[in-house]
């Protein structure tokens, strides 16, 4: 959401995203019960373990896009693709943000098992999808990350239609210049939230 200090650094760095539990919100109650997923098993990590950099392909900054499939989601915007070159990326939906699931730091945030869910059903394993990078964002985070818009023919907008199912807030950082699709986003947000739609009649905020 606006107001937030946080930055998108380029630079890639092998550590821990560790968030803080957000005051009034409640955990969600689906993620005790819920079990490792195919992301512990398979790489022998958690579903929000610091990913590797992504395939050298990747632009560093601006226009471009990526194309693959989907190979498993981990939490309300960040999933696994395999490009065309057999490449592995981690992607992180841009202008969004969605709660975190627990790690070894932190509970989760209110919705996390909720909002992984949501973009499960939207981005299920095999899934075709493109990604487009903004010239006006960076095209990885801090812990090497694609960052960009994600659109698929059935859904088109993911990110967009998580922001009006009232699945995850829209959110960039305050220090860098606003992604293109901000205006977009924040009334996407606004209408969901004033209606109490999703997470919004459980949690008192989403995300960050």
């Amino acid at each position: 959401m606006t107001g937030r200090t946080a930055r998108w650094p380029v630079s890639a760095a092998a550590v821990v995203l560790a968030p803080t539990l957000l005051a009034g919100c409640q955990p969600d109650p689906q993620v005790g019960a819920s079990s490792p997923g195919p992301v512990a098993s398979r790489v022998g990590a958690s579903a929000t373990a610091t990913p590797r950099p992504t395939a050298s392909s990747t632009p560093s900054t601006g226009g471009k896009t990526l194309t693959g499939t989907v190979r498993w989601v981990l939490d309300g915007d960040t999933f696994d693709l395999r490009d065309k070159a057999k490449q592995n990326h981690r992607v992180r939906l841009l202008g969004i943000d969605a709660p975190e699931l627990d790690t070894d730091d932190a509970k989760a945030q209110c919705g996390a098992a909720t909002a992984k869910k949501a973009l499960t059903k939207l981005l299920p394993a095999g899934t075709s999808v493109t990604v487009s990078f903004d010239p006006r964002a960076d095209n990885h985070d801090r812990f090497g990350r694609d960052l960009g818009y994600v659109r698929t023919s059935k859904t088109g907008d993911v990110a967009l239609s998580l922001l009006q199912r009232g699945i995850v807030a829209s959110w960039s950082p305050a220090s860098s210049r606003p992604p293109s699709r901000k205006a977009t986003y924040d009334a996407a947000e606004a209408k969901a939230r004033n209606a109490k739609k999703g997470l919004w009649a459980a949690c008192d905020s989403i995300g960050r």
